[in-house]
């Protein structure tokens, strides 16, 4: 889940109308929950997936194509650092048949524009196309690169115009309908220059953590600013005496948290009866499918103790924006933003998590090390959640691999990792965030969420991949209920 706080929005982000009380101890509650972690049965023998694709790229189109009014557009006065998303008709529902759409785009000159595909889904090729997708890289269609079938081995994948003009169609047959595709676009420089201009997703405040002083000697972490009618406070003179043991052999170990490693963690409790994990600024729709009240719980880190200084809310209905695509049964468009009631006061151990922003969109991050938390299950068997926040790294992997073990299910919406027999999020750590390190022009390190946890395989001590929603696959939908720009 997204807990946002975007002056008072946490991505799981929370405003509260009229709430009910919060009663003042509900460790038990906590507890007692069911974890929530969807689980696809993986199968018993691995092999390639057989792809349904055909790609040809940068060939010879010689055929008619009339644009329906409908479903085209013209964008021929985008500028530097402009971006948007394309999408066929009723994505991410079948689109309908006889549909010819065009997209074309063009910026000022010593610009180009970047096309990145999420999600790519035609009817395939036999022998001949009958539904495709076609790019072009210089805006004249008579040179594309030209696709039809499932195209999520690869995705998301990034193509370049070759100047300041680029072109996409789209066309459909009455045969049998697909889901289409969703591209997200970006003008940026040409030589680059706009990455260094570009805003980092650092504002001095989120995605600060006590595990980045640890890692490199010379972090300093910057005060945290008071918010507009709130007296800043740190936790340096209260320091919580729970005792946390150093090594565990299972997940979603082999780490317990330190305080202030993760002051974005939220543990959140739906309904009264079931339990999913958070960020400040988090997302996540499977664990608030049909919730009429969420409570949220900020700076925790042994959710049984007495003395820790943290922050409790209860969410209604009203204040949750689960996507409108969320599509239970496959796991798909699984983000939810909630409205948090009132301003959270800023601590050592309550932050807001970076997130990404536009430039980011082509990086699809695989192989880069990640660190994953939540209070989820230690093991399989276990009979409910570990009270004490746990953490492990891991690598993000490629879409085609992880697709060997879910198939359809991974878009390039989806972002995977891999895991071992002992360190894997398990149930109960849904709607954790997936963070990976970064670090500012100016040699500041802080930590940004890449993704959301969202589904796994059958048992969490096997090795299988975990997926989670790609948080850069969404800053649309994020930023059209936060109106952040990102």
């Amino acid at each position: 889940m997204l807990l946002r706080m975007w002056s008072q929005l946490l991505v799981l982000s929370l405003l509260l109308g009229a709430s009910p009380p919060v009663r003042g101890d509900l460790t038990d509650d906590f507890l007692a929950a069911t974890p929530i972690h969807p689980t696809f049965k993986v199968p018993e023998v691995f092999g390639q997936e057989s792809e349904q694709l055909k790609f040809e790229a940068y060939t010879n189109f010689t055929g008619t194509f009339t644009p329906f009014a409908d479903c085209s557009e013209n964008k021929t006065d985008l500028q530097l650092g402009d971006y948007g998303v394309i999408k066929t008709p009723n994505y991410p529902r079948n689109y309908p048949g006889r549909s010819s759409c065009q997209w074309y785009l063009e910026s000022p000159p010593n610009t180009k524009i970047e096309a990145t595909i999420f999600d790519l889904y035609t009817q395939p090729w036999f022998f001949t196309y009958f539904d495709y997708v076609m790019i072009t890289r210089d805006g004249n269609f008579s040179k594309v690169d030209r696709m039809a079938g499932d195209m999520n081995t690869k995705t998301p994948l990034t193509i370049s115009s070759e100047l300041n003009k680029l072109g996409i169609r789209f066309r459909s047959s009455t045969l049998f309908n697909f889901r289409g595709m969703k591209i997200h676009y970006l003008v940026k420089s040409m030589d680059g220059n706009v990455e260094k201009l570009a805003p980092s997703p650092y504002d001095n405040v989120c995605g600060q953590s006590t595990i980045l002083g640890s890692q490199s000697p010379v972090v300093v972490i910057p005060p945290l600013p008071a918010l507009p009618g709130v007296v800043t406070t740190t936790t340096e003179a209260t320091v919580e005496t729970t005792t946390i043991p150093q090594t565990d052999d299972h997940i979603i170990g082999p780490d317990f948290a330190s305080r202030g490693s993760f002051p974005w963690m939220a543990a959140m409790l739906i309904d009264g009866r079931s339990f999913c994990g958070g960020s400040l600024i988090d997302n996540q729709a499977h664990c608030t499918d049909g919730a009429k009240r969420i409570t949220v719980l900020l700076g925790a880190l042994d959710i049984k103790s007495k003395t820790e200084k943290r922050l409790t809310f209860n969410i209604t209905r009203e204040n949750i924006f689960q996507h409108p695509d969320y599509n239970p049964n496959t796991i798909t468009h699984d983000i939810t933003v909630i409205k948090l009631p009132e301003k959270v006061n800023y601590t050592d151990n309550i932050r807001p998590i970076c997130l990404p922003n536009r430039y980011y969109v082509e990086n699809t991050f695989v192989g880069e090390e990640v660190r994953v938390s939540g209070w989820g299950k230690p093991f399989d068997s276990a009979p409910g959640i570990s009270p004490i926040l746990k953490n492990t790294t891991a690598n993000v992997i490629a879409n085609g691999q992880c697709r060997r073990f879910f198939r359809s299910i991974v878009t390039g919406n989806l972002i995977c990792i891999g895991t071992t027999f002992d360190a894997s999020p398990c149930r109960g750590d849904s709607g954790g965030p997936l963070v990976v390190k970064q670090t500012t022009e100016s040699g500041q390190p802080f930590f940004m969420q890449l993704g959301i946890v969202s589904f796994g395989g059958n048992s969490c001590q096997k090795a299988y991949p975990v997926g989670f929603t790609r948080v850069s696959a969404f800053l649309d939908y994020i930023s059209s209920v936060t109106t952040k720009t990102l």
